[in-house]
């Protein structure tokens, strides 16, 4: 980093150090205790559907959930592991936090593909989580995206991940059940 750059970058450090000194941080809001139920690991099996370009097939994966920034926002790491039947696996992040002023659970997706989605929930209904809203292609195309958790159990759950078709119907892109 050329000592210009280094300079501005101490200099905004300082700044905004000083800024925040005497205040306090907030306390985390304590609608995401409800995420507690996912942190952790988590082994998963289940199968892709058929989509253009890709065939269907059976795939595994591991997430792991983790509570950070201060317990204000839940992280989540998705891998799929590579096999003949799935040779172009997916792997994407998520992080969930809470709108106070919306009342309503949100969600930032990314992977590997270049996608990305904003989604949001109203948290648990029963033992099932629905997450739902815009997804982007990394060309900027837009489509609705619904992930959908059933808590089967305290280590336990199942997902499906949905996109919307054209016709706006509801259409499986994988399901999976994951374990501790």
């Amino acid at each position: 980093m050329p000592s210009s750059r280094l300079g501005v970058f101490v200099a905004i450090s300082l700044f905004a150090s000083s800024a925040f000194a005497g205040y306090e941080q907030p306390k985390p809001p304590r609608q995401l205790g409800a995420l507690k139920f996912f942190v952790g690991k988590w082994k998963c099996r289940g199968k892709l559907h058929e989509m253009p370009g890709r065939p269907a097939g059976a795939f595994t994966a591991t997430t792991e959930v983790k509570v950070g920034l201060g317990g204000h926002w839940a992280t989540a790491t998705y891998i799929q592991h590579k096999t003949k039947t799935n040779p172009a696996p997916v792997s994407a992040m998520f992080m969930y936090g809470y709108d106070s002023k919306n009342k309503r659970y949100i969600s930032s997706y990314r992977n590997n593909y270049g996608a990305r989605a904003e989604l949001s929930s109203t948290g648990w209904r029963g033992n099932k989580w629905v997450d739902e809203g815009p997804l982007y292609d990394r060309e900027g195309h837009k489509m609705k995206m619904r992930m959908t958790l059933h808590k089967l159990g305290k280590s336990k759950f199942k997902a499906l991940a949905e996109f919307s078709g054209p016709d706006g119907s509801w259409r499986p892109f994988n399901r999976s059940e994951c374990r501790r």
